[in-house]
């Protein structure tokens, strides 16, 4: 939109001086579209690098937990059975 007011401005003017001072105003514009496109890949890159460390995290918090749940697990309770320990108290 810019380009076409820049154009049309010089249109307007026979003049070779305002034609040669919108082709500056045009690489201006041309300048400014390129440094927002550079911006948004690199914004689009970052996501899908920021989704897969999110992935990574999650899974390694899950690993963890899982650790944590499984830890002795299978090694014999310290406590004596629930047969035993009613028996000492005079319970049954």
């Amino acid at each position: 939109m810019e380009a076409c007011n820049i154009l049309s401005r010089c249109e307007g003017t026979c003049s070779q001086v305002a034609q040669l001072q919108s082709a500056p105003q045009t690489l201006a514009l041309i300048h400014q579209n390129l440094v927002s496109i550079t911006q948004t890949i690199a914004t689009a890159g970052r996501v899908p690098s920021n989704i897969a460390a999110h992935d990574v995290t999650e899974r390694r918090i899950d690993h963890g937990r899982q650790l944590r749940l499984m830890r002795d697990y299978n090694q014999g309770s310290s406590s004596p059975p629930i047969a035993s320990r009613l028996l000492q108290e005079g319970s049954w």
